[in-house]
């Protein structure tokens, strides 16, 4: 790794831009701001389906993958995508890739009737 010292003016102000955004995410987000920094950096996203339990895993991985290329425009391998079963969804999926959600559970069109 490079000293400081030897760093160019335009290598240290992107430095300095990056060490503004860290602390700004770290103290708003707290360790979240830390994490999502950190994946931010090295380009990697979280992408994670709950789902009813009744349902089959393999329908539900090639629903979620199906809808991360309409939805997100993106193609994330099996292997990425975390699966938890949730009881209280009531039926259907959530899925979410980093903060963003999308909600076709029961529980969410239950919740819209009712309103």
């Amino acid at each position: 790794m490079n000293s400081i010292k030897e760093l160019e003016i335009s290598e240290l102000k992107n430095l300095l831009v990056g060490i503004r955004e860290y602390m700004d995410l770290k103290k708003k987000l707290g360790k979240r701001g830390a994490k999502y920094f950190k994946k931010n950096i090295l380009g990697k996203k979280d992408y994670i389906v709950e789902y009813y339990p009744s349902l089959s895993k393999q329908v539900v991985l090639d629903e979620a993958l199906r809808i991360f290329e309409s939805v997100f425009n993106e193609n994330p391998q099996k292997e990425e995508i975390v699966l938890i079963a949730k009881e209280n969804l009531g039926g259907g999926i959530k899925i979410y890739r980093d903060d963003e959600l999308i909600d076709i559970s029961f529980s969410n069109i239950e919740k819209k009737i009712r309103k």
